[in-house]
């Protein structure tokens, strides 16, 4: 098939993740909007170009951000869902076999079905315990003994043999991830939202190695300024992996004086104060499109639409994206468990 015919046949993206949404449940349409987006960003090309290398990267990326495995499945399970969608409406070459399609597990833990299988023969043993000492006072005759472990062993083997083929049925590819702390427990939603972009900001600061208590008063290079009457607009210079650079940015973001003008109009600023900073922050996320992501916890997506904004979310993993955004999000969900307990510093203001 010819370039031509393919872009004839295939509709756009955006068309094709619609029409797809149009036929998922109402309540869940907004989660996978956000994780399409999120591996679309992430693989960097169109839907009829993604090949099994691209997931199995996703996949890993997936494991690499410790993202919780029981989520994970569901996002490679959304995406899996589009692209069968679209190969059954004949639009999509079928690049990924579908058996193929990678699937998560927990390391060092069994699997679901065998944890419900022990749950349930856990559950039944105590109750047939709890029943035959009500049916009898009488001391346990062997007989019964026999009658009442044969009864735990053949409810187990039927548990057991559904299980076993369910779990044979398929042959796909396994990505191990390690099995994350337990969720943390947030008290509203807007609690919820507060804590993400929270948390986000902190990446932000790590990112650009602003993170500490002069955070607000850090220049391009590591000086330091007074004032925080206005943006100090001073350029300084310095030398990143054998180049000279020369910047004003300055503050925990490390606004240019330009963005940072535009920003402090918008928010009505009139000074460098340390509020002020990350209202602006706040705003320019909202410019970017990417603050309700951010407030949904689309944390990968987000980080990758604001490389071109902090390309030191780029340089935190030399070059590698996938490594980047893996290192980010690990200091992300480190401050987002910090924040989570935590009061918000500010408020969105609409």
């Amino acid at each position: 098939m010819n370039q031509e015919t393919l872009k004839t046949q295939i509709p756009p993206d955006c068309e094709a993740i619609q029409l797809w949404l149009q036929q998922q449940p109402p309540h869940q349409r907004r989660d996978r909007r956000l994780w399409v987006k999120e591996f679309l960003a992430f693989v960097g090309k169109p839907l009829a170009v993604v090949t099994l290398v691209d997931v199995r990267a996703f996949a890993q990326t997936l494991a690499a951000r410790r993202i919780p495995p029981a989520q994970a499945q569901a996002r490679l399970s959304v995406i899996k869902s589009l692209f069968a969608y679209w190969y059954r409406q004949g639009q999509l070459p079928v690049n990924i076999p579908l058996q193929h399609w990678p699937k998560v597990r927990v390391k060092g833990q069994s699997s679901s079905g065998s944890a419900l299988l022990a749950g349930m023969l856990s559950s039944l043993e105590s109750t047939l315990r709890q029943r035959f000492r009500q049916r009898s006072r009488k001391p346990a005759t062997r007989q019964k003994q026999a009658a009442f472990w044969g009864g735990v062993f053949l409810a187990g083997v039927a548990l057991a043999i559904p299980a076993h083929f369910n779990s044979s049925a398929e042959t796909t590819e396994e990505v191990t991830i390690p099995q994350p702390a337990p969720p943390v427990r947030r008290q509203t939603v807007a609690s919820l939202k507060a804590a993400h972009v929270q948390a986000f900001l902190d990446t932000i600061a790590w990112a650009e190695g602003t993170a500490g208590p002069n955070a607000y008063r850090m220049q391009f290079t590591g000086t330091k300024f007074s004032s925080f009457q206005d943006h100090p607009r001073e350029i300084k210079c310095g030398f990143s992996h054998g180049s000279r650079l020369c910047s004003d940015a300055a503050g925990r973001y490390q606004f240019l004086s330009t963005t940072w003008d535009r920003m402090a109009k918008q928010i009505g600023a009139s000074d460098f104060s340390p509020a002020n900073q990350d209202r602006a922050a706040i705003a320019l996320l909202d410019e970017y499109g990417v603050l309700e992501d951010i407030e949904a916890g689309a944390f990968a997506y987000a980080a990758i639409q604001l490389i071109p904004v902090w390309p030191s979310f780029l340089d935190v993993g030399n070059g590698d994206r996938a490594r980047a955004i893996a290192r980010l999000e690990r200091v992300y969900q480190q401050q987002l468990r910090k924040h989570s307990f935590q009061p918000a510093r500010f408020q969105k203001k609409n």
